[in-house]
This record gives structure tokens, sequence and C-alpha cells, in this order.
């Protein structure tokens, strides 16, 4: 169907055709008609295939053209650009095997015999999330994720982006702490130190925006109280996050990062301990890092943070210290982690850098193009302290296949070493431990 404008033009071209002189000097004056019938024909003809061409990207609603896009999930948005609507999501499945510190806890019988013997393996759904976005009227933007696996939504918001010096964000949102909880991963499961040592998800209200080569956020948060392992009570949980970095090289292909974190945080005397799987994720509850578990009053945090973009080479490196003080007790427990990693593209590819909050975009290879990836990261978390708790290292190399712009494949293998005062309690004897995973994921 022609749209209105489309159909007004060519009624309006029909008077002008109708008073073409009946012949030019070279035409046959015998066939005026014919002449005449040619030029609409040739006239039709072209504003049907121009209505055509507009059909392949718009659709027609009550008001206005919609621009429909269907590469990477569903986008629909209008021709002045004031309002959009998004729906995608991921769908990422894990096999993994684990031998060692990792299956400690089997073999010491506390587990299902789902891990019998030295080295077990399973399968698993990763994750599985949908997400659905706006825009309305610019200056409004709204999302939620939600999780298919829990089967509640982990992240939801609105978000007033009118300022020209930054954003308002309300809901459920990422702190404004750290680096890695920003940014697409390199290997399978991220590392401990940004995962489980750097605040997640909460609930608050933030203010971010960037100038020039600089980015900043704070923000005050309410803990997640979801999370089983940040919070098994009802105590109530705030805290004051911020986060500044600078970019002193910024270009495409080549950059230089530098940022710094900072958070408050009141634990309103409810239990506090830090765990992590360091890498492997189907042992479920059991935990190779552990902090010492006690009753919290106060913590302060500080993160430090690092990339260098190289062309296809990326080096980060992240730094987290936590000082957290027990409840009616003079005890601040002093915990440490910190890893280093780097990814290397065998091609003329580099990660993508977004400038406006300081973090690396997903990966998204050329259209029609698949790339391969070498990654490798050293952690180091310390959560041993005040006679309590372990000192966990692992070392991870993998590889990953960006197969499309959908599909991306990833392998991975980590080392890991236990000690501390609480090492022989959690995982025995056997402190040392290995998991080899592979990992499809799949982005709409």
């Amino acid at each position: 169907m022609l749209k209105k404008s489309t159909f007004l033009s060519f009624i309006a071209i029909i008077p002008a055709l109708l008073v073409i002189p009946t012949a030019s000097s070279h035409e046959d004056p015998e066939h005026p008609l014919e002449h005449r019938i040619w030029h609409l024909e040739q006239l039709v003809e072209k504003l049907s295939k121009q209505a055509n061409d507009e059909k392949q990207h718009r659709v027609y609603s009550k008001h206005e053209p919609l621009e429909v896009n269907l590469s990477g999930g569903l986008k629909i948005k209008s021709k002045d650009k004031k309002r959009d609507f998004q729906v995608g999501g991921q769908v990422a499945i894990n096999h993994e095997w684990i031998r060692g510190a990792y299956n400690a806890d089997a073999q010491n019988g506390t587990t299902a015999a789902a891990y019998l013997g030295d080295t077990a393996q399973r399968t698993e759904m990763r994750s599985f999330w949908f997400r659905f976005s706006g825009t309305v009227d610019y200056d409004w933007k709204y999302q939620m994720m939600f999780d298919m696996n829990s089967g509640r939504p982990f992240m939801g918001y609105v978000r007033y982006q009118g300022f020209e010096a930054g954003k308002i964000t309300v809901g459920k949102q990422r702190e404004s702490f750290g680096l890695s909880r920003f940014s697409s991963g390199l290997a399978a499961e991220a590392s401990a130190v940004s995962l489980r040592m750097a605040p997640l998800l909460s609930m608050g209200i933030a203010f971010n925006g960037h100038h020039d080569r600089f980015t900043y956020a704070f923000g005050i948060f309410r803990e997640d109280e979801s999370d089983s392992i940040l919070d098994s009570d009802s105590s109530e949980e705030y805290a004051l996050s911020t986060r500044g970095t600078w970019d002193p090289i910024r270009q495409p292909g080549d950059v230089l990062h530098l940022g710094l974190s900072l958070s408050k945080r009141d634990f309103g005397g409810g239990p506090f301990q830090i765990k992590s799987r360091m890498g492997a994720h189907t042992i479920g509850s059991f935990y190779p890092a552990q902090s010492a578990l006690f009753h919290a009053q106060s913590g302060k945090y500080v993160g430090l943070e690092f990339a260098l973009v190289k062309g296809p080479l990326t080096v980060s490196s992240e730094l987290v210290n936590a000082r957290v003080d027990e409840i009616n007790s003079p005890t601040t427990y002093d915990l440490t982690g910190y890893f280093v990693q780097a990814g290397y593209f065998f091609g003329d590819y580099t990660e993508n850098f977004n400038r406006k909050n300081g973090r690396f975009k997903r990966f998204k290879p050329p259209a029609g193009e698949s790339v391969w990836q070498m990654i490798i990261r050293y952690g180091d978390i310390d959560l041993n302290d005040a006679g309590k708790g372990v000192h966990d290292k692992e070392l991870t190399v993998g590889i990953s296949w960006y197969a499309n712009r959908a599909i991306r494949m990833m392998g991975n293998y980590t080392k890991l070493k236990i000690a501390g005062d609480d090492a022989a309690a959690i995982v025995g004897d056997d402190t040392t431990g290995e998991t080899a995973s592979i990992r499809v994921q799949y982005f709409f």
C-alpha cells in the first residue's frame, strides 16, 4: 500500500501529464493518447518501486512509519527517533569437567552423588535471560532483564538522560564500582575479584556522566537481599558508591584507561561472608574460596582498574580491597583480590571501548566474518585474615570463536591453588584443583 505522501504526489502529477502537448516535432501526431499512457506507466512503475523499497524497512502504524531491525534481537524505532523498543537476550550452555579441590565437597560426602570420584562432569543451562528496553520522547529510557533460570527479574530501572551533565538512573542496577562488572568478559567465568568482591546489582539511585576523557558516577544503593551469598537475613544494608575514570589515550584500537572506585557500606549487623566458585559453576553451593563468616557493622571498599588496548591486544587488571568491621568487636577483616588478564584477536580486530561509561562493550565481529581470540588470566584472592578464611590463586587460559555476531563458543582451562587457615577444613588434603569448560552462547 502506498503511503499518503506518495499517493498525493502521484495525484498531483496527473494534471500535468494531461496538458502535455499531444506530440513533439518528432512524435507521431496520430498517437498522442498512447504517448500519455506510456508516461503514466513509467511514473506508476517508479512510484511503486519507491514504495516497495520503503516497505522493506518500515512498518506502518496508525500514526507513523516504524523502522524494524531484526539483526541481534528485535528493534523497533519511530521515524522521528523519539521512541524505540528492543527485545534481546542470551542463552548459554556449559559443560564442565572438575577434579581435585573443585570436587572436594563431593569427596568428603557432603553433597549428592553427582560428583562421585576424583573427576566429575556436568552440563547445565548456564544462563537464559531476556532484556526488554526502550526510549520514550528522547530523554527517558527503561530496561528490564528477566532470568529464566530463576524465574525472576534481576535488573530493572528507569533512566532520565535529558541533562547534558549526565544521566539519573532509579531502580535495580549495577553499582557505580569497578570495571569488570560493567564489561564483556573474556573468560567463560568472571574473576572472583569482580564477581564476588566488588559490589553487584543493587536497588538505588545513581548519577553518571562523561566529559572529554573522564567519566564519573555515584549513587546510593541498598544491597541485593535476593542474593543469599550477600545477605541471609532482613537487615538493612546501604551503600554509597562512586567511580571515576580517565582515559589519557583514547582512539579506535589504541586506549589507555585508568579508574578508581570507592564504596562506604553499612551492613546493619547482618551476617557477612565472601564466597567464590573460582572459575567453576556446576559445583553449585560449594565454594573453594571463603572468607570468615561474621556479623558485620560496616565496610570500606576501594577498587583500582587498568586497561590497555593496542590493536588486537587487550590487557586489563583490577584490584579490590575490602575492610569490613565486625559488630561489637575491634576486629576489622582486611580482604584483597586482584587479577590481570589479556586477550588477543587473530586478525585485524580490536575490543569495543565505550568512552561514555568507561567500559568495554560486547565484541561483535564484522558481518559475515568469524573471529578467534586467545585469553589468559591470573587471579589472586586473599580472604585469609584474623586466623580465618583461605587464600586462592587461579590461572585460566582459553580460546573463543565468534562464529558470527550471534554465536560465540568458548573453551577454558583453570588451575587452582588453595592455602590459608581454613583450607584443610574446606577442601581437605587436596589443595589443588582443575576445571575445563566448554560454553556455547547465543545472543539475540
